[in-house]
Order: structure tokens, then sequence, then C-alpha cells
């Protein structure tokens, strides 16, 4: 995860990329996780150019290679 982690104490909770704090401090850890989870995701996506129409996008991650039209386009039959 990119050297990603929670870490702290009691009330205390913080996400750090190494040994540097990248998020607010929170009360309780399942919240400083749910911070690193979005932290990570955020990692992830980048723009990509969609495999159908090769229109700029910004993707998720590499399993997501298709644009919300294109995507909308292959799985809702309406859309054909």
């Amino acid at each position: 995860m990119s050297g990603l982690s929670v870490k702290g104490s009691h009330c205390s909770y913080a996400v750090y990329r190494d040994d540097e704090r990248v998020s607010a401090f929170y009360h309780f850890q399942d919240r400083a996780f749910g911070r690193l989870d979005q932290i990570a995701k955020n990692d992830r996506s980048k723009d990509r150019n969609c495999m159908s129409c090769q229109t700029a996008f910004r993707s998720d991650g590499i399993h997501n290679r298709l644009c919300n039209h294109c995507r909308a386009k292959y799985f809702d039959p309406r859309m054909a």
C-alpha cells in the first residue's frame, strides 16, 4: 500500500506515509483506516485513455479501462 499505515493509540490515530503524517487525527481507529483506504484509492487513480474511444478519463486503477460512456454502452443494452 505504498508505505501507508495507521499509527496511534487510545483516542488519537492518523494515517502515515512512511514517517510523515498525511491525514488528520481521528478519535477512532476505524475512521483512520477508512481514510487510509481513501488515500490508497486516490494514489492508484490516474488519467488513462479509454480502451474503446481513446477519450481521457480518471481511472480508479488498472482494472478500470473504459470511460463511463463506453461502459454504459457495453453493459446497458438500451444504449446500443
